[in-house]
């Protein structure tokens, strides 16, 4: 069976930097002058005194009531308030035309969040201000590090080669030579990767609905590069989809949909879900049990709300499930089982399902590491928690057996609070392992991210 398979696209970095004020421009861009004016007549009823019109895009995104004002706090280094958290502080979807656009937040009080906007997409778009690199030397390393952890995450899991950059706020600083100095500084942060990913610098004119290179070409006289909807299209996957492929999705989060009730978000990694299919979803919680359950799919929803009979890879969608039975064909009641955050849904008849609370992974060698990484590495011990990425979701974890050599590092990792399942076929190659500490100089925290392979879940 063919089918066009599109993926979904993450906005991420740090908080500030125009994700959603570009997102909500693209969302509304379509819009006549005068249906414009009446979604902002809206938004100034809904939002009152808190209403500020160089957000104005951004609140067709950011839409909870908590995401309505920033936090400022004062920095005394710079000598200036400084935006601390920005307005994300959720994942948000939006879907535009054939594409599924993600805001991640920036902000760093807002990580597990950000890991589960990265989880969902196949390109990745890292933002940042050009005038926060070109204001590099002002910053502190905690927040260059700040601003670049989700680049390091991204890199980690997906590689570069689906991966854009977009330097924001360009029209504050116009002209090439800025544009370059920023590039360079670029390049000094994150090394060679600046020479295989595309930059754009971009802006956008929140007053007169307008843009630099996120819709259009050519609009600066020296830059010749394709804008970010272009290169976008150009990134649209079309693949062959084989409907014998084994299902495997997993899930996003539990939200409530008007007219559906509680629903569950899902991302489709592989094969195909038909509407009234049969699925086993594992792991779920019976009680103080771990067990898996089958049920069918009664309804489908996609971003839009918008009711579907089929789902391909790539799509995220929402799901209300019916007729649940246990491991032993009970019949049970939704009220009965809690959908852990960490559950995947396969065909019914898959069996080669492996779950477990226990797993082993391998580290290897510590050469490509800077020196100050690879001696706290060397330095873990057992029983040291540590944390591990796992389709978007944060689990804790701790080391009950590390083995080291010249070649390799194998430990097994066990899970205090949680159980994962997946198709054998399918365990993930890689996984980020996190472990954080204290910087000695002023009780920083800092997190140290490995790239690691996974070798069994029992």
């Amino acid at each position: 069976m063919n089918t066009g398979k599109f993926g979904a696209y993450v906005f991420f970095g740090p908080a500030n930097v125009g994700k959603s004020t570009i997102i909500g421009y693209l969302q509304t861009r379509h819009l006549s002058e005068e249906q414009f004016m009446i979604e902002v007549n809206k938004l100034k009823t809904k939002l009152g005194d808190k209403f500020k019109s160089n957000r104005l895009f951004s609140y067709f995104v950011d839409d909870h009531f908590d995401e309505y004002t920033k936090s400022v706090e004062r920095n005394e280094q710079l000598n200036e308030n400084t935006i601390a958290h920005g307005t994300s502080k959720y994942v948000h979807i939006r879907k535009i035309g054939d594409f599924f656009l993600i805001d991640t937040p920036g902000g760093v009080d807002y990580v597990k969040e950000r890991y589960r906007g990265l989880a969902l997409a196949d390109v990745g778009i890292f933002a940042i201000e050009i005038k926060q690199l070109l204001n590099k030397d002002k910053y502190s390393f905690t927040d260059l590090n700040n601003f670049f952890i989700s680049w390091y995450i991204w890199k980690r899991l997906h590689g570069i080669n689906n991966t854009l950059i977009l330097l924001t706020k360009q029209d504050l600083n116009p002209s090439k030579e800025e544009y370059e100095k920023a590039k360079d500084n670029l390049f000094e942060i994150i090394k060679e990767d600046v020479h295989n990913v595309t930059i754009i610098p971009t802006s956008i004119d929140v007053k007169g609905r307008n843009d630099i290179n996120v819709t259009k070409s050519n609009c600066l006289e020296w830059y010749q590069g394709k804008c970010l909807m272009d290169l976008l299209k150009a990134n649209m996957r079309k693949s062959e989809i084989n409907s014998s492929d084994s299902l495997f999705m997993f899930y996003s989060k539990k939200i409530y949909v008007d007219g559906m009730g509680d629903t569950y978000m899902w991302k489709n990694n592989q094969g195909i879900l038909n509407l009234q299919d049969r699925v086993a979803i594992s792991p779920v919680k019976i009680g103080d049990k771990w067990d898996r359950v089958t049920a069918s799919i009664k309804s489908m929803t996609d971003e839009s709300n918008n009711n579907i009979e089929q789902v391909y890879p790539g799509k995220i969608v929402n799901i209300v499930f019916t007729k649940y039975l246990d491991g032993n064909g009970n019949s049970m009641s939704k009220k009965e089982i809690e959908i852990w955050k960490t559950a995947i849904i396969t065909y019914e008849k898959n069996t080669n399902i492996i779950s477990g609370n226990r797993i082993d992974i391998t580290l290897e060698s510590t050469s490509n590491m800077l020196p100050k990484e690879k001696d706290f590495f060397e330095r873990i011990s057992d029983k040291r928690e540590v944390s591990f990425l796992w389709f978007g979701n944060v689990i804790r974890a701790l080391i009950y057996q590390k083995e080291d050599s010249c070649l390799e590092h194998k430990m097994s990792l066990r899970l205090p609070n949680d159980y994962i399942s997946c198709l054998t076929e399918d365990l993930p190659k890689t996984i980020i392992m996190q472990i954080s500490t204290k910087s000695n100089n002023d009780d920083t925290l800092i997190v140290h991210s490995y790239r690691c392979k996974l070798s069994r879940i029992y």
